[in-house]
């Protein structure tokens, strides 16, 4: 692995935009939805997660 692709947490090549992982992971939730017009099939797949993952993941996060 070169330098430049190394994973940090603090380092450019991982940026949370200063967000806790439950934040950033609920907001790539909330785009997925928005991106695939509410279907949550789309989002799952766009997520590339079975869609039982995405709502357990609606539900962890109050999503209706």
């Amino acid at each position: 692995m070169t330098p430049s692709s190394e994973i940090t947490a603090a380092g450019p090549a991982l940026s949370l935009e200063n967000k806790t992982l439950p934040e950033a992971e609920k907001d790539m939730v909330l785009r997925a939805l928005q991106k695939s017009n509410g279907n949550r099939s789309a989002a799952a797949r766009a997520l590339g997660v079975p869609r039982h993952v995405l709502l357990y993941r609606l539900k962890k996060y109050g999503i209706a």
